[in-house]
């Protein structure tokens, strides 16, 4: 169906909307593809023009977010589906918006990500490691705050309105005309929708509506949101009550009367749930959300500051491997914490688990503020005879005195000090090979890969760096002892494709193909969509069989040579050989020379093939080693592009958001259909 756009006064052009596919539907609205000329768009086509609002889309239009796209590994990606321009119908209506099309295929919704029923439809399970759940918290903290600085507001959050894509992690936030939108005239646009599970308990405990809330509630919600996807679904106010017959059920009630089981201070109403992992978050991280769940509304983060926060902790890199799966991407987890995919692993096999005890400094403990209780009476009856008192006190004192002087019972004191038993010689060793590995990856970090075999050799180090040991072994040409190290680990972690990945290289590099293929056979059933190992068991089976080949042609050429020397002997003694015909007519035999002539043309074409199989061989090589350069080419473009936005000032972002605009209107403008 064809539509128009205004492209300036006066000015229009067509939209081709095609209405046979519904990328979404809605009470409201439905959402297909557009296409202005061979671009594509989204388009949201009311079902009544009355409830486009055409103010508040032409107030969006005219206030957009500081960068409505972002580009990530080279690819641009839109980071919000923000309204680009009225759709107007034959008699010039309002009777939609274009905006950018989102990928569907390759973005989730952020349930995606921690709902354990969800998660499957990844199809990567890695997507769920807690670096790149921090990573995308980030980015959705980023996007707020970028909202809020033009007087915006989510107000309807719900990861449902959040989708994030696979592998870059980048954020894209939909369904933006149900945002609260300010004006530069100072008109507010209001929200119309609220979701449960994420209404500030201020809110709750005041009936508000959605038009009525602003910063505080988007405040609130974005914790909430950060919570769920830091501890694997569970609601900040999902807990156990200690009183069953309590008339709070709902986690909004929950939150209205301040029942937070989570937070650093036990609240003795409510306990957490044994699945929650709380106990493996940042500090820090602990400090803002009791600040967003039991402070005042002023009190609680901003998303700037969120956002700020969590890339520190990517920045920092405060983030570990576990000591008990230090391969699996999964168990990654912050230092001196707990490892969140081991807790829940235990948790599930023994139904509950003592919660690890964490040192805490009290001094950096959040205690919300409470009222000071009113000063109790201080006057005293005029009448009491301080007398007595006195006298019965000096009596008590007395009798207490002798009867302990009578009696001493008491057990001698115990020492001031109490020195702590002595360390086990294991307990040694093991502390020794600790710090032993810390050197290694130190050295190894300086690609000082004989400084790590010569560390290694030195004496025991933890068997999580084999693979350091291995890799320095293969760095330095040392294959034999790369592939007994790549042994040992494969013993010690037995369900690791890395592991078999990395001993597969080494024994390619070594000669063993057969052998190689089979490691990356091993490693592909345990992550079958794992595309490097694919790609390298594709490169070991092409190598076997171009050695099959050779060793093939190398026989054959054997074969025949032995054949000529033995028909040249034959000759000489005057016995024919089995290839030698006669002349009938003079008596006399030779060998045929046609069938010379044949095996000879018969190995100059199986040398030329080879030569020719070798030549692809190498073309190819080339063209992967071509492939890699240019991947790592982009990479660091992309993480230039990214530090130099980073150093752009507010000014200069907004000046190029402005003509990118500009650039849009101007190619609709002189587009030509």
């Amino acid at each position: 169906m064809i539509y128009k756009i205004s492209l300036s006064a006066g000015r229009f052009t067509d939209v081709n909307v095609d209405t046979s596919i519904i990328l979404g539907k809605g009470a409201e609205a439905n959402v297909y593809k557009a296409f202005i000329g061979k671009k594509l768009h989204a388009a949201k086509i009311f079902h009544d023009a009355q409830k486009v609002g055409v103010e508040k889309i032409q107030a969006m239009i005219v206030n957009p977010p500081t960068n409505l796209t972002g580009e990530t590994a080279g690819i641009e990606y839109p980071k919000y589906a923000w309204p680009i321009s009225l759709i107007l119908d034959s008699a010039k209506q309002p009777v939609g918006f274009l905006m950018p099309l989102i990928d569907l295929a390759e973005s989730f919704t952020l349930d995606h990500y921690y709902d354990k029923n969800l998660i499957p439809k990844l199809k990567a399970p890695e997507e769920v490691a807690l670096s790149y759940k921090i990573e995308i918290a980030a980015n959705l903290s980023a996007l707020i705050a970028d909202l809020h600085r033009h007087e915006h507001y989510f107000i309807d959050f719900k990861p449902q309105n959040i989708r994030v894509f696979k592998r870059t992690h980048a954020v894209t936030l939909v369904d933006c005309d149900g945002f609260s939108i300010g004006s530069a005239q100072g008109i507010r646009h209001p929200a119309q929708l609220l979701s449960t599970d994420y209404i500030s308990p201020e809110a709750f405990r005041n009936h508000s509506s959605a038009k009525d809330l602003g910063v505080e509630q988007d405040k609130y919600a974005l914790a909430v949101i950060i919570f769920q996807l830091l501890n694997a679904g569970i609601h900040p106010f999902q807990g156990i009550l200690a009183d069953h017959d309590s008339h709070v059920s709902t986690n909004d009630e929950k939150a209205a009367a301040g029942l937070y089981p989570h937070g650093q201070i036990p609240n003795q109403k409510i306990k957490p749930r044994p699945q929650s992992i709380h106990c493996c978050f940042d500090d820090q991280t602990r400090i803002m959300f009791d600040k967003a769940f039991t402070g005042s509304p002023e009190q609680r983060p901003s998303a700037e500051r969120w956002a700020a926060h969590l890339q520190s902790i990517l920045d920092n890199k405060i983030l570990g491997r576990c000591d008990a799966h230090p391969y699996d991407i999964r168990h990654m987890h912050l230092a001196d914490k707990p490892c969140p995919a081991c807790f829940l692993s235990a948790v599930e096999k023994n139904g509950s688990i003592i919660v690890p005890r964490t040192v805490i400094d009290k001094s950096k403990l959040y205690v919300p503020e409470a009222a000071v209780p009113a000063a109790a009476p201080t006057s005293q009856p005029s009448d009491f005879n301080w007398f007595w008192l006195v006298a019965a006190i000096i009596v008590l004192f007395v009798v207490v005195a002798n009867i302990v002087k009578v009696a001493d019972v008491r057990p001698p004191s115990p020492p001031a000090y109490v020195a702590a038993p002595a360390p086990t010689p294991e307990q040694l060793a093991t502390d020794d090979a600790s710090r032993r590995s810390e050197r290694m990856k130190k050295l190894f970090d300086a690609k000082d890969y004989y400084g790590v075999i010569n560390e290694a050799r030195s004496g025991r180090f933890m068997s999580r760096d084999l693979d350091i040991l291995g890799i320095s072994f293969s760095s330095t040409g040392q294959l034999d002892d790369a592939i007994d190290v790549y042994k040992q680990a494969e013993k010690t972690f037995p369900n690791f494709p890395i592991v078999k990945r990395d001993l597969g290289d080494a024994l390619l590099a070594n000669g063993q193909s057969i052998a190689a293929i089979e490691k990356y056979r091993e490693a592909l059933a345990i992550e079958p969509s794992n595309i490097s190992i694919q790609q390298r068991l594709k490169n070991a089976e092409s190598e076997e069989q171009s050695r099959n080949w050779f060793a093939e042609e190398k026989r054959r050429n054997q074969i025949a040579e032995e054949q000529r020397r033995t028909a040249d002997r034959s000759h000489a003694r005057g016995v024919p050989p089995k290839n030698e015909t006669r002349n009938s007519a003079a008596g006399t035999s030779y060998p045929s020379r046609d069938m010379e002539a044949a095996a000879r043309m018969e190995r100059e074409a199986e040398i030329e093939k080879a030569a020719r199989m070798e030549r692809t061989a190498i073309l190819e090589r080339e063209r992967l080693e071509k492939e890699r350069l240019e991947k790592e080419r982009l990479e660091k473009e992309r993480l230039e592009k990214e530090r130099l936005e980073k150093e752009i000032p507010e000014s200069v972002r907004l000046e190029n958001n402005r003509k990118w605009l500009e650039r849009e209107r101007e190619d609709y403008r002189n587009r030509s259909f």
